[in-house]
């Protein structure tokens, strides 16, 4: 699991709005290029998306599903890349006060197995830890330009 936390002085509210909406996900989540929903649902839990990006050398589609949907405090979605890396990754959003957030963005991630899932697992996993870092600091930046 990787993990990544820091605070920023906007309401959680404003925070949390900005981080689930989906056609800006691609400014501020490490690697996505794109996000569109599938069905009609763009929200909540039960909303799909399918998405492309890249990490490394590596190009992905996916499809992610909202598992957890708690307003203005807690997103988790469950991807599933082309590539056979399943993800589990969530936004937490807490008050610290009327105008400060604490925003803690946590991702835990299974590659496939065999060779293959081992020589993605090598060119992957290194990024990880670094990209949770720069998702959650280009979150906090994005909401502090535009919230």
């Amino acid at each position: 699991m990787v993990f990544a936390s820091g605070t920023l002085e906007l309401p959680a509210e404003a925070v949390f709005d900005y981080a689930v909406d989906y056609r800006r996900m691609p400014e501020w989540v490490f690697g996505l290029r794109t996000i569109t929903p599938i069905g009609e649902l763009s929200d909540g839990v039960g909303a799909e998306f399918r998405g492309t990006g890249k990490i490394g050398p590596i190009a992905m589609t996916g499809t992610s599903r909202i598992t957890e949907w708690e307003p203005c405090r807690r997103i988790t979605e469950a991807l599933v890349t082309n590539n056979g890396i399943v993800a589990l990754a969530a936004v937490a959003t807490t008050p610290m006060g009327s105008a400060v957030t604490r925003v803690d963005i946590t991702a835990d991630y299974k590659f496939p197995g065999g060779l293959a899932g081992k020589v993605l697992q090598r060119a992957i996993e290194p990024l990880l830890g670094s990209g949770i870092r720069h998702t959650e600091r280009a979150l906090r930046r994005q909401c502090l330009r535009t919230c």
